[in-house]
């Protein structure tokens, strides 16, 4: 008889996993930078940002303005001139006078850090810009390219009685390479790697469902289970992507009606690039989710087959314990043996309910990992964006920025709102049936004392709060996010 035993049979699955992870990060490179890809050796960044710099905006106006401004005050300084309030315009041009000066000491950069001098500026620079505008500068962007955009200006200083204005040409300017807008933007680095960890994620997580699926059904065949097709899992996976996506539709068409993260402020394509990035986190979720459900239809069933077989062998015992009384031993083989079929029934469905239920935990993780992730993702996105020049100059001027860490923590909600929608109706229906442990079946509850008592008392409520945290984990990434932000900005 040959040794098949010693026949090498080598288990590729744990490669297979790491190329479908290599693949998903090459997706996501290729989403962000298919231009450098499709065009290698050119010069020029898939990044671009509206260049705004306050001390080149004002510097010119300030001087000027200060220099008619001394010309005025050293015409009424002379005797000769005769005006009326006198005294009163000189003594205001002379604090005005001072007011601009303090400023062109910024503006002129006279060993005043950059940071220091932007934020003076800024804060002091009040421009003529809308949402409208912002909207309408972004659609002429993505259809014709249009990189200026014209916007007035005034310095906004309670204490100045003098009108400094003008009209700033904000200009969208590329990048030399993808390098410098790192280095000046470091939390480009941090959404991108969250992106590329997402991606793989995904990858990794479709093929394990899938996996999953395939062990599932090997579980029924290897038992000689009929009735259950593997056709059922994709079906459900189908309903539950088209589920999201009239979700997606419903919260785009509501609160989510216009997008807060636009082309124009650093990426022309980053509008398609989050729509992929969605698109890929629906069909990974939903693939997970699926499984989730269908191993949860599986649950109820096998755990319903062990608590009537953990019955009838209670039963069975009680009928053998009555033969014995009788002194029948025809009878009591007879009971014996069905007890020992029923068992062996028993112990082949709690096996089978143990392989589903760690299949089961498993699609639940993954996907709240996947949604936790396109949370975080977005939460970057969110922080990359509010760090632009342009959009800090938009916040001062409208005491709120465009792209609100707030959002961050409704697209947590609403994820996990649809964990909690899959999660609750599974655990009513667990709480309902309320297995008993393999150990205690066909028994009377043992009795526990000293530190197992203590053990049985904290494990309960830990096994809960453990599942409680995997639901809402969405929600706990998005305010992780925000106080990262809150912390390190």
């Amino acid at each position: 008889m040959p040794e098949t035993n010693r026949v090498f049979k080598p288990d590729y699955r744990i490669a297979t996993l790491a190329g479908l992870g290599t693949a998903g990060f090459i997706f996501g490179c290729i989403l962000i930078f298919y231009q450098d890809i499709a065009t290698p050796g050119t010069t020029g960044s898939v990044f671009h940002e509206i260049v705004y710099t306050p001390t080149a905006i004002i510097d010119s106006p300030l001087v000027k303005t200060i220099d008619d401004l001394t010309d005025t005050l050293h015409w009424l300084k002379d005797d000769k001139v005769v005006v009326e309030g006198k005294q009163e315009r000189i003594a205001a041009l002379t604090n005005d006078l001072h007011v601009l000066r303090s400023y062109r000491t910024y503006s002129a950069g006279a060993g005043i850090p950059d940071s220091l001098a932007f934020e003076k500026l800024n804060k002091a620079l009040h421009f003529n810009i809308t949402s409208d505008s912002i909207d309408a500068w972004d659609r002429r962007y993505t259809r014709d390219g249009d990189s200026v955009f014209k916007a007035a200006y005034a310095l906004k200083d309670t204490a100045l009685r003098t009108s400094v204005t003008g009209v700033a040409a904000l200009r969208l300017v590329n990048f030399r390479n993808d390098i410098r807008f790192f280095s000046k933007y470091p939390s480009a680095g941090v959404w991108l790697l969250s992106l590329f960890i997402f991606c793989a994620l995904s990858f990794i997580s479709i093929s394990t469902c899938i996996y999953l699926n395939g062990k599932v059904t090997k579980l029924f065949g290897d038992h000689g289970i009929e009735g259950m097709s593997p056709r059922n899992y994709y079906f459900a996976w189908i309903s539950i992507f088209l589920i999201l996506l009239v979700m997606a539709f419903i919260w785009r068409a509501t609160f989510y009606d216009e997008e807060l993260n636009k082309n124009l402020f650093f990426m022309r394509a980053l509008r398609s690039t989050m729509m992929w990035i969605t698109i890929l986190g629906y069909i990974c979720g939903s693939a997970c989710l699926a499984g989730f459900m269908h191993t949860s239809a599986m649950l109820g069933f096998f755990a319903g087959r062990i608590k009537k077989n953990t019955k009838e062998i209670g039963e069975k015992k009680a009928a053998i314990a009555q033969s014995a009384a009788d002194n029948d031993a025809d009878a009591r083989a007879g009971h014996e043996a069905d007890t020992r079929v029923l068992e062996g029934e028993r112990a082949e469905q709690r096996e089978i309910y143990n392989n589903l239920l760690r299949i089961f935990n498993a699609y639940f993780v993954f996907a709240a990992m996947i949604l936790t992730l396109l949370v975080l993702c977005s939460g970057g996105l969110f922080s990359l964006t509010n760090s632009l020049d342009f959009m800090r100059l938009l916040a001062d001027d409208w005491g709120r920025s465009t792209a609100r860490p707030d959002f961050v923590y409704l697209y947590g909600g609403i994820h996990t709102v649809l964990l909690l929608l899959f999660y609750i109706p599974a655990k009513m229906r667990f709480s309902e049936i309320d297995l008993m442990p393999a150990e205690a079946e066909g028994n009377a509850a043992p009795a526990v004392e000293g530190n197992s008592k203590w053990k049985n008392f904290f494990n309960a409520p830990l096994s809960q709060l453990k599942e409680l945290l995997v639901v809402v984990s969405p929600l706990l990434a998005s305010l992780a996010q925000s106080l990262f932000d809150m912390f390190f900005k």
